[in-house]
């Protein structure tokens, strides 16, 4: 590589975007000429009224991963009560508690809601010991003659 290394963005060798490495590429070309189309497979089980459900559950899944896009989180909205303390945690976690309870909220939600109030009573929890001990230093320092 000469001095300097690549610039932002350039490539030097390695296979291009997109392009299979070679053993997902010898596979798909073993089951091309055997005829098999994986896809197609899934897709026949998936429809086969005869099978269990949970084996047809289980192609669908299999299909959906490839047709559609990993989900991601999504802004939740319900009624949460002011939060000033940490006394006002437990009302916030009862609130929470009965939205996931309502229907409301998935319980990944509530989950996800209730960690997040749980990293703002730490965080209150430690700003409140920061400013607890700047005050004994304070009048310990005070006391020094």
């Amino acid at each position: 590589m000469p001095a300097g290394g690549s610039k932002p963005g350039e490539r030097r060798g390695g296979r291009k975007k997109g392009t299979p490495n070679k053993a997902n590429a010898d596979l798909a070309a073993r089951l091309k000429a055997m005829g098999c189309d994986p896809m197609e497979g899934m897709a026949t089980l998936a429809n086969d009224d005869k099978l269990d459900a949970s084996v047809r559950g289980r192609m669908y899944a299999e299909l959906a991963g490839y047709t559609m896009g990993k989900r991601r989180g999504r802004p939740v909205t319900f009624e949460l009560p002011p939060i000033e303390d940490p006394d006002d945690a437990l009302a916030a976690i009862a609130a929470i508690t009965a939205a996931v309870a309502k229907g409301e909220l998935t319980p990944d939600e509530g989950q996800s809601v209730a960690s997040l109030l749980d990293s703002w009573r730490r965080t209150f929890e430690l700003n409140d010991l920061a400013q607890r001990i700047t005050a004994l230093e304070a009048t310990r320092d005070d006391a020094k003659p």
